[in-house]
């Protein structure tokens, strides 16, 4: 045991400060090196005695008190756990203690003092001896825990030092977690701290101490709130209405600070926020749906105790989804992403209701979900969000409101890039992210260039970027992951499709003023192109006043030699120009800007886009933009040269010879190799064509040869080539066939199936999948096709025609050719496909005219690829004006498809009709209504005695008046529905007026319809003396109008029909 070597008395009369003093500090230099439990304590009871006297206390002198201080803290420590003081000393040595701390000039606060290093020590022993704790066996305890958290909290600030505060902070810890009762006013002190800035030092302490003692703090906070809240909502006080919001402000914040302090101190008050959730106070809503998302988007473990323990509350939280008022659901929106991203537990409860806020009627909540999407990581989209999150947002990508639109896309677009660059787990990637570009471009069907822009905006700066160095890797990438429908869409898109020169280039050179007089057409062209209705205003407007920079950005983005880089930015310039100069400009230029230019596949992804092999864009590009391959023609010989036969090298060369034979040239033993190939090689034949006609007869004459002595299977790569050599060469460098056509008819397409295949019992067979034998019938048709289309002779057509319409019908001859399912759909388009090819041939458009509704029907066929391919084969022979416009009728057979995809592409195609001169457009939308309803008369399905099926084929007509009527063309169409029911059907084999019922039918129910059309728009039908149209093929004027053939029920049904409010009264005039 150690002996205390100090043995002077500590007082004495008249001993100067100085002295005493130094007494002090040797008492205490030798004290503090003693541990505790080395010292019989009975050696210090005589200076206990002294040094809690009011003499040494409150002795003058700053000095002898902070000695006094340290003393009395090592008696305290080597006393521990009990004391030598009774309880009123105690009270009075710790608030002596306590003053020594706080004292404004010699304690904590001042650092620079020469006393601060003992107010330090003192702290130091409170915190580590936990003596402190002897406060709390004082009968008025509280009172003085009270003031020590008062004065301490008041010295902790920025500029306290880090072990100074950690140490009040821990003496305060002590003080709480001993106290018998903690005082209120200490609960307020620490609940106030989370109304300041959360950097702040406060704040900051109190989460410490909070987080120190959750389970005593817990019941006392949970009283606060409680009291808090009470007291502000009964306040009876309306003049202080702002104040009450105010406050109530304050305590939810409060709320939502704790929750993120210490979240297990709320346990207690989540019940207590539950019946804010239904106030009737908008404001009360808001501020408990927030406070309780923070509490349920925690990431600690006790954030899944919320929603578990309190399961009432959750659900009534949930129910905040759909409040009636937005901003409430945004807050909910915000909250439930945030707790989606921390709590996997919580996935399904949440994923549905949230999924839900995409199609929410207010455009804030739709925006907001796909803004918070936006802002996550990549982590965090790829394990915490749904997929059905995103299957949502990608439908708000076409969303009418710009901000949700934009926003929803760009969501989707930076996620499918976060993926990309992380794409190290192939799995997750093809799962979750590989299908949203086809999803982004499958938005540009509903048609709206304002979806366009969106959709564009989102694949240059997120889907591929041509900034990005591996930029024709990444296409290939993307391309590889569309489907066939969504790389239609990417095609369309990449403008190689418009025929070069395009509108837009002659419109630069009206605006150079080079031909005015070509300005107006070139204009109509260019709205037709475009579909929007601000086009001929604004282009008219910039030609008056043309302004060269935006015209040279024009001529460079237009240049096929252009490089990808270069365009990109003289683009990006152009833009950022016009937002300075011609903001009201912007939006068409930046679309004429985009469309005449090359901004996907540019010349300068040929070289790499080879080196990938990427077939199916490199064919593309050999299909619509050949001229891209000019300065290849080299490499892609050498390339034909080393590669097989079947190389994409020798494709791109026979697509670049048919586009313009002169723009390379052919080494004498190139043309040798093409020799040998070209019996058995599409693209060998069709350079041969191209390069070499005077080749073309002897070729042709040894395929003969061959297709007599081989058998039908071996067949299919000769038929081809003969199929380019009849496709690409002049009639004259072509011998009789004759003989040929007649061994084709009968030894290949009339033969039976060879062997049953299980496999090709499916309703479609992709390209890469077609059996040889498939194969060599699609060429024999071909051939056929093509010597019909060669010879141009009217008694040439009817066997082929005869054999075309058979298998239009059925896919087979007769059923004994057993041909399975999915050979039988190939059949039927390619059938459908080589009658449009004869119709294209003005010796044959007659002759398969009057039968165009048995065509039309196919576009009803029940395989959708079938309906889809004929489609697009349509419509691309009416956009090149190549098919009589009585074709036109047919496309408007598409309502009934159970797709949305025909009908978008019809109505989009009909949209850039109607921006054509006035004379065309009646030419291929209003005319044709005649001819529309003789299709309809004769339709299969049709039934004239049935009045549910009368009304049923409404949606036909109500589909073709969605997409031609308008207020200035109403009358011409009801002038012509009308005079149809003078005209007797010619198709009947007994043609009367008695036989003609069902085209009156449909008349009739075309002139309801349109009646009723313009009495919803408000539109005036005026009386038309235009002759109406009467194809002599199909029909016969009998000069007097039939009788009604639709009895009242008809009518009956027909008025039963769901129709929308006319917005005022229609006039007939």
């Amino acid at each position: 045991m150690h002996r205390l070597r100090f043995k002077e008395n500590l007082q004495a009369n008249g001993i100067s400060a100085s002295a005493l003093r130094d007494r002090l500090q040797r008492l205490h230099e030798e004290l503090k090196e003693i541990g505790q439990g080395d010292l019989d304590t009975s050696q210090l009871d005589p200076y206990c005695q002294e040094l809690i006297k009011p003499s040494f206390i409150r002795h003058k002198d700053k000095g002898v008190q902070a000695l006094v201080a340290c003393n009395l803290a090592d008696i305290l420590r080597l006393y521990a756990p009990n004391a030598p003081f009774s309880q009123a000393e105690i009270k009075i040595l710790f608030r002596f203690l306590l003053a020594q701390l706080v004292s404004p000039s010699e304690g904590l606060a001042n650092a620079d003092h020469p006393l601060y290093k003992e107010a330090v020590y003192v702290l130091d022993s409170l915190s580590t001896v936990k003596s402190v704790v002897l406060i709390c066996d004082l009968p008025s305890a509280g009172d003085l825990i009270t003031e020590y958290f008062q004065k301490l909290w008041a010295l902790i600030t920025e500029k306290l030092a880090k072990n100074v505060e950690l140490a009040v902070i821990d003496v305060l810890v002590q003080l709480i977690d001993e106290c018998v009762t903690i005082p209120q006013p200490v609960v307020e002190l620490l609940m106030s701290a989370y109304s300041q800035d959360p950097h702040s030092p406060t704040y900051m302490a109190s989460t410490s101490i909070c987080q120190a003692t959750q389970d005593r703090l817990q019941k006392h906070v949970a009283r606060y709130f409680s009291e808090s809240f009470l007291e502000t909502l009964e306040s009876n006080d309306d003049d202080d209405e702002d104040d009450k919001v105010i406050a109530l402000e304050q305590l939810h914040q409060q709320i939502v600070n704790v929750a993120e302090a210490a979240p297990s101190l709320l346990t207690s008050v989540v019940p207590n926020l539950e019946s804010e959730l239904h106030s009737d106070r908008v404001h009360v809503r808001l501020l408990a749906t927030r406070a309780l998302g923070t509490l349920f988007a925690l990431s600690s473990n006790v954030s899944e105790g919320f929603a578990t323990l309190h399961s009432h509350v959750w659900k009534a939280w949930l129910g905040r989804a759909i409040d009636k008022h937005a901003p409430i659901r945004i807050c909910w929106t915000e909250f439930a992403v945030k707790t989606l991203t921390q709590h996997s537990e919580l996935v399904s409860a949440i994923t549905p209701i949230l999924a839900a806020r995409a199609v929410d009627p207010d455009e804030h909540v739709r925006a907001k979900l796909a803004e918070l999407i936006y802002n996550l990581d990549y982590d965090t989209i790829c394990h915490h969000i749904p997929l059905r999150i995103f299957q949502e947002l990608a439908q708000r990508g076409k969303d009418r409101r710009a901000t949700v639109r934009n926003r929803a896309l760009d969501a989707l677009g930076r996620s499918f890039s976060l993926a990309y660059a992380e794409s190290g787990s192939a799995s997750i990637f093809a799962d979750k992210f590989a299908w949203i570009p086809g999803a982004v471009l499958n938005c540009n069907l509903t048609g709206s260039c304002d979806v366009t822009r969106s959709v564009l905006h989102t694949w240059e700066t997120y889907i591929v970027p041509p900034n990005d160095p591996s930029y024709a890797q990444r296409l290939h990438t993307v391309t590889s992951l569309l489907d066939d429908n969504e790389r239609s869409v990417f095609f369309y898109l990449t403008n190689l499709r418009l025929s070069r020169p395009t509108a837009l280039d002659v419109y630069v050179e009206c605006c150079d003023g080079k031909d005015s007089s070509r300005l107006s057409a070139c204009i109509q062209a260019i709205a037709a192109i475009l579909n929007d209705p601000d086009v001929p205003n604004v282009l008219h407007s910039f030609a008056n006043e043309p302004d060269e920079f935006l015209l040279n950005s024009m001529r460079v983005c237009f240049d096929p030699s252009t490089p990808l880089s270069k365009s990109t930015q003289t683009r990006h310039e152009a833009i950022s120009y016009m937002q300075e100069k011609l903001p009201e400009m912007i939006n068409v230029l930046s679309e004429c800007l985009w469309t005449g230019s090359f901004p996907i596949l540019n010349v300068s992804c040929i070289q790499p886009l080879l080196e990938l092999q990427s077939t199916q864009l490199l064919r593309f590009i050999a299909q619509h933009a050949p001229y891209l391959l000019k300065d290849y023609s080299g490499i892609l010989t050498q390339r034909a040269l080393d590669e097989p036969v079947s190389s994409l090298a020798l494709d791109l060369l026979a697509s670049l010879a048919a586009f313009d034979p002169t723009s390379f040239s052919v080494s004498e033993s190139f043309v040798a190799y093409l020799t040998k190939q070209a019996t058995r090689s599409y693209a060998a034949a069709k350079l041969i064509s191209c390069i070499s006609p005077d080749l073309v007869a002897q070729q042709v004459t040894y395929i003969k040869e061959l297709l007599e002595h081989e058998s039908n299977d071996a067949s299919a790569d000769v038929l081809e080539a003969l199929a380019a050599f009849l496709d690409y060469s002049s009639v004259e460098h072509i011998p009789s066939l004759d003989t040929l056509v007649e061994h084709i008819l009968h030894r290949i397409v009339l033969a039976p199936w060879p062997n049953h295949e299980p496999e090709l019992d499916t309703e479609w067979i992709d390209d890469d999948s077609m059996p040889l034998p498939l194969r060599t019938r699609l060429g024999s048709l071909r051939v056929l096709t093509q010597w019909c289309c060669v010879q141009k002779k009217a008694d040439l057509v009817p066997p082929v025609l005869k054999l075309l319409w058979i298998l239009l019908g059925t896919g087979e001859v007769h059923r004994d050719q057993h041909i399975p399912l999915g050979v039988r759909s190939r059949l039927r388009l390619f059938a459908a496909q080589c009658i449009l090819k004869l119709a294209t041939c003005d010796a044959y458009a007659s002759l398969i005219l009057p039968r165009m509704g048995r065509l039309s029907y196919a576009l009803q066929d029940e395989c959708f690829q079938v309906r889809m391919h004929l489609l697009h084969d349509l419509l691309l022979y009416l956009m090149r004006d190549e098919l009589p416009t009585e074709f036109h009728a047919a496309i408007f057979l598409v309502a009934f498809d159970p797709e949305d995809e025909p009908r978008v592409q019809v109505a989009s195609y009909t949209r850039r009709l109607q921006v054509l001169p006035p004379i065309v457009r009646h030419e291929r939308l209003e005319r044709i209504i005649v001819r529309f309803l003789h299709l309809l008369a004769h339709h299969p399905d049709l039934n004239a005695e049935s009045p549910q099926t009368l009304c049923s084929f409404a949606r036909y007509l109500e589909f073709y008046l969605a997409c031609v009527a308008c207020e200035t063309n109403i009358g011409v169409l009801a002038r012509f529905s009308a005079c149809v029911r003078t005209y007797i059907d010619l198709s009947l084999s007994e043609p009367s007026v008695e036989n003609s019922r069902p085209l009156y039918a449909m008349a009739e129910l075309a002139q309801f319809l349109i009646q009723r059309l313009a009495d919803n728009h408000g539109w005036t039908i005026y009386p038309v003396d235009e002759e109406a149209p009467c194809p002599k093929d199909i029909l016969r004027s009998t000069g007097t109008i039939a009788r009604s053939v639709l009895d009242g029920e008809v009518w009956e049904l027909l008025q039963q029909q769901p129709r929308r409010h006319r917005d005022k009264k229609t006039k007939v005039a």
